[in-house]
Order: structure tokens, then C-alpha cells, then sequence
């Protein structure tokens, strides 16, 4: 009845993972940006620190969870 999905993406794979989320009947509920707080540093370009969360529910939020 009440479930909740997080997906771990990066920029280049957000819209095809939101689009995924959506064609298996969740319903695509926001996204969450994640800094990591290690991440290997990029020569010659700026290292890639952060990645999304997509969150999604099926059926209904239960809003009584903290």
C-alpha cells in the first residue's frame, strides 16, 4: 500500500531514470541532490562530487511516518 523508492543516479542518467521509475507505476515524487563526501578527483576537468537521489512512492505517502 505505502512504499517508497530511492534511486541513486547521476546527471547524464536522471531523465531516462525518472522516465524508468515512472513506466514501472510509481509515481516520481522529487529529486534529492547528494554531495558525496569522497569522490575521485577528474585530471583536467573538475572532480564529479555529487550524484541525485529520485524518490518515488506506489500507492499513497503515508504521511503518519516521521
Amino acid at each position: 500500500e505505502h512504499a517508497v523508492v530511492m534511486v541513486f543516479t547521476d546527471w547524464r542518467q536522471e531523465p531516462t531514470t525518472s522516465d524508468a521509475l515512472q513506466m514501472a507505476g510509481w509515481t516520481w515524487s522529487g529529486t534529492i541532490p547528494w554531495i558525496k563526501p569522497a569522490s575521485r578527483p577528474r585530471k583536467g576537468g573538475p572532480k564529479q562530487d555529487s550524484e541525485f537521489i529520485l524518490w518515488g512512492v506506489k500507492g499513497t505517502l503515508d504521511k503518519t511516518r516521521d
